[in-house]
């Protein structure tokens, strides 16, 4: 886990229908694992693993420069993504870094620690954008990374999809760049939906939703302790949501995530 680190990726799939499960995967230069739909990636599964220590994303998908090479019909279940130090060793880490997916499934992960020590923010623990289609990231587990879930990067933006009963929690912890829970940015008609979110750092928002490609998105029944917060001419129906009080986002707390 290092820049001169002598493993670069520690698996790079370049095929398709291929599972990976029940390893503990640790300690890369680059990618921990790198799916290259430029190589010929689809459907890829990743299920029951334990992934620690990479210098970079965790998950990595690309596809060049060429949209039929993006890689379809992926799935990432029920895995634990961790820096067991509490901070990550740069700023360049992220979870699942995804360019070009389809119809993925990110379902029922476990990511700790996600965070900058300097420098820079660091890359969400799940992070879909450019050229990303309708997918679904649903009742992941997310704890004190600097971002939680992101659809879509400036003007690299992402369509569709669906965020949904996923809880992201972060502690005073005085990591340096600590961010938002769960943003929007360029996405047009995706869905933020019955998650939870609370932040104890100071950043002023919960959810953002940003730029003027951001239309016809859904904003709903999420609860958190920090306000929505819209960007640069976004459009967004927010329906039922509830901002909590401390009472409450400490019942919460400890509920789902002191145990």
């Amino acid at each position: 886990m290092s820049v001169d680190a002598k493993v670069g990726n520690i698996f790079r799939i370049a095929g398709q229908n291929i599972k990976i499960s029940g390893l503990t995967i640790e300690k890369s230069g680059y990618h921990l694992i790198q799916i290259a739909g430029e190589n010929g990636a689809q459907s890829p599964i990743i299920e029951n693993n334990i992934f620690r220590d990479s210098y970079q994303q965790m998950i990595k998908v690309t596809f060049g420069e060429d949209k039929n090479n993006r890689v379809k019909n992926g799935i990432i279940r029920n895995n634990k993504f961790d820096y067991p130090a509490g901070i990550g060793p740069n700023w360049y880490i992220g979870g699942v870094d995804a360019h070009g997916i389809i119809n993925w499934q990110i379902t029922n992960n476990y990511f700790a620690n996600i965070a900058s020590p300097n420098k820079h923010i660091a890359e969400h623990a799940i992070h879909i954008w450019n050229q990303s289609e309708n997918n679904l990231v649903a009742n992941n587990t997310i704890v004190n990374c600097d971002r939680g879930i992101g659809f879509g990067m400036g003007e690299r933006g992402n369509e569709g999809g669906e965020i949904t009963g996923n809880k992201i929690y972060h502690q005073a912890n005085n990591h340096p760049f600590a961010d938002v829970g769960i943003s929007l940015e360029s996405s047009p008609n995706s869905v933020i939906d019955s998650n939870i979110i609370i932040l104890e750092h100071s950043y002023p928002a919960a959810i953002e939703y940003r730029f003027e490609h951001t239309t016809g998105a859904k904003i709903k029944d999420n609860i958190f302790n920090k306000p929505i917060r819209k960007r640069d001419s976004a459009q967004a129906k927010l329906t039922n949501n509830k901002l909590i009080s401390q009472q409450q986002s400490k019942t919460l707390i400890e509920k789902y995530f002191n145990h």
